[in-house]
């Protein structure tokens, strides 16, 4: 049989134009757990610490062991230990985009994701700016020709970046340059601070190779 070759274009502009949305999300470490009260449904959203206590609760009231919580609340609630939050998912359909395809996708799509990623860092938690600048790392690796977001000087005479274009392939990513890494190296949290030097070190060693 024949391959099936889909045009997944709509999807990357789909998930290009969510990523400013969900940099302004508070709660996009938060799990959703359903629960019943009284008859209606409602939802509660959870922390990473908050999942893990709820996880141990859970588990302990299993055993005979409700760990502080009622009986009645237990048979109530409605929770699955693998719903994961608005970033696990992010970063699952970011890694099968870019990093999970045989098809190596153009430089000026994974620029313009790259860009955009490393704006919303600077609005997400510790853990989720850490996934994003951990991410744009592995992009650099895979797609060697990234390195030019890293330096102001090739972007002279570039025209303009279309900051506000929800089209990856439009935008003239690489008019511009991914300045929040050196905001980020600043970060007030130090796992941010350590990912993002870590991703400047190699990006030095790499341009300290090439012109060797």
């Amino acid at each position: 049989g024949e391959a099936l070759n889909l045009d997944i274009k709509d999807f990357f502009h789909q998930m290009y134009a969510l990523l400013p949305p969900l940099a302004a999300n508070p709660r996009i470490e938060a799990t959703r757990m359903s629960a019943l009260s009284d008859g209606t449904r409602y939802t509660v959203y959870l922390t990473p610490a908050d999942v893990a206590t709820r996880t141990a609760q859970l588990r302990a009231a299993k055993t005979g062991a409700a760990a502080g919580l009622e009986s009645a609340q237990l048979d109530e609630a409605v929770w699955e230990e693998t719903v994961r939050s608005e970033a696990d998912l992010l970063f699952e359909c970011l890694e099968l985009m870019f990093l999970g395809r045989s098809k190596v996708s153009s430089i000026t799509r994974v620029a313009a994701f790259s860009k955009r990623l490393a704006a919303a860092a600077l609005y997400w938690p510790p853990r989720t700016a850490v996934r994003a600048v951990e991410l744009i790392h592995r992009l650099l690796l895979k797609y060697p020709g990234l390195d030019r977001m890293l330096s102001s000087e090739e972007q002279a005479g570039c025209s303009l970046y279309l900051r506000d274009l929800d089209d990856p392939d439009m935008c003239n990513p690489f008019a511009t340059c991914l300045f929040e890494l050196h905001w980020l190296q600043i970060h007030h949290h130090a796992s941010v601070q350590a990912a993002t030097s870590r991703l400047l070190d190699f990006a030095r060693a790499e341009e300290k190779k090439h012109r060797m």
